[in-house]
């Protein structure tokens, strides 16, 4: 309790309370953002395990080609919405 009181009495000792308040805060977001992303980089490994255990191709054309698989057919006998060709610069 004397070294307390002995740093009571330091004048120069003067704790900024709120600036420590916001140090500790920003600690405990540093921790919480490393634990999300550490399970956020699980998740990641799991997914890629997954697709390494796959027997099907995960290209980008195979991901276009389930899309187009899952579109209903149209069996209203009215014609489809035409989708504007896009113009690519050489």
């Amino acid at each position: 309790s004397r070294h307390l009181s002995t740093l009571e009495d330091t004048p120069e000792c003067d704790i900024d309370h709120p600036r420590l308040i916001q140090i500790f805060t920003w600690l405990k977001n540093v921790e919480k953002h490393r634990h999300e992303q550490a399970d956020h980089d699980a998740l990641i490994i799991e997914q890629d395990q997954r697709m390494l255990d796959q027997e099907e191709d995960f290209s980008l054309y195979s991901e276009i080609q389930h899309a187009v698989d899952d579109v209903p057919a149209n069996t209203t006998g009215e014609p489809c919405e035409r989708i504007a060709t896009m113009a690519f610069e050489d």
